[in-house]
């Protein structure tokens, strides 16, 4: 298993979170994301999905496997945001081939 030494200070940028026109803004921008997103990715500092395939790679982005804007109500949305087991550490490959194929099956098919 890769060594991480944790004691070593790691600059992190702030990050903007714009999702589909800003309707995920009122929730990531909170400081209760900003803690549960910092703290996930250092338990699980590694890309889960590479992980999987055998790779090892940094975790750069935590990914909500359900997505919390698909809950009826705020309260639905806040616990889906919330929920640990709903959180997934991943590169931002991976991260990004998630999300890709999401807007593919969401296309309508061209004829």
């Amino acid at each position: 298993m890769p060594y991480i030494n944790r004691n070593k200070k790691i600059k992190e940028k702030p990050t903007q979170y714009k999702h589909e026109g800003n309707q995920g803004s009122k929730y990531y921008n909170t400081t209760l994301w900003y803690n549960l997103r910092n703290r996930y990715i250092k338990e699980h500092p590694f890309c889960e999905k590479c992980l999987e395939e055998g790779r090892v790679k940094l975790a750069e982005e935590v990914h909500h496997k359900t997505e919390f804007l698909s809950g009826q109500t705020d309260e639905d949305r806040w616990q889906l945001l919330l929920d640990e087991d709903n959180l997934q550490s991943l590169c931002s490959d991976c991260h990004h081939k998630i999300h890709n194929e999401k807007r593919k099956n969401l296309k309508p098919p061209t004829s």
